[in-house]
C-alpha cells in the first residue's frame, strides 16, 4: 500500500506466496502474461539483491533464518519495490 503496488503475501508458517494481484485473494488464480510478467521482474531483481524467490512468487523461510536476515529482505524488498514501481502498478 505505501507504493501503491498492487500485490500480497499470502502463506502459511515459513511458506509464502508473492502475488501481483489488486484484490484480495480467496482461491488459486491463474496468471496472465502481465501480472507473470511482474512477478519475473520481482524474482530477477531480488535475485540481483542476493535472495532468491522462485519465478512464480514462491518463497520459504528458513529454520536458521535470523531478524537480522528478515530485516536485510525487507530492506531489499522495499528498494526492489520502489526502483521497479512503474512497471508493478
Amino acid at each position: 500500500r505505501k507504493k501503491k503496488v498492487s500485490m500480497q503475501v499470502t502463506g502459511v508458517g515459513s511458506i509464502l506466496g508473492i502475488h501481483c494481484h489488486s484484490h484480495k485473494l480467496s482461491k488459486p488464480t491463474t496468471y496472465d502474461k502481465f501480472h507473470s510478467d511482474k512477478l519475473k521482474i520481482l524474482h530477477l531483481e531480488m535475485m540481483l539483491s542476493g535472495f532468491y524467490l522462485a519465478q512464480r512468487g514462491y518463497m520459504t523461510l528458513n529454520i536458521e533464518t535470523t531478524d537480522r536476515d528478515l530485516d536485510n529482505f525487507l530492506e531489499k524488498f522495499e528498494k526492489v519495490i520502489s526502483d521497479n514501481q512503474h512497471l508493478l502498478e
